[in-house]
């Protein structure tokens, strides 16, 4: 059975998993599966995927693969997510059309 570890940030309100567009293509998930609630950063070529969406629907379609998903989780304070400085807030919002294959 084929594994990948999601690092997955948490600052107890919200939280993102962060995976590789790469990873993506390489388990054949097509890199429009994921709505505007995510964002991509082009500098790493990875996704931050919401966790109440994304993540889900990620996590589904590679149980449906038979791939293990397990987490590296990293736990951020409040403000990592909800000031204007925040990290991945700052990258563009995800949409299927913005990512090049």
């Amino acid at each position: 059975m084929e594994e990948i570890t999601i690092k997955h940030y948490d600052n107890e309100s919200h939280g993102y998993g962060k995976i590789s567009k790469y990873d993506l293509k390489g388990f054949n998930i097509p890199l429009t599966s994921f709505s505007d609630f995510s964002f991509y950063n082009t500098v790493e070529a990875c996704f931050y995927l919401e966790e109440d969406c994304d993540l889900t629907k990620l996590i589904n379609l590679l149980k449906d693969k038979n791939i293990k998903v397990n987490f590296k989780n990293e736990y951020v304070n409040y403000e990592y997510f909800h000031n204007n400085n925040e990290f991945i807030r700052t990258l563009p919002s995800y949409l299927g059309d913005y990512i090049n294959d």
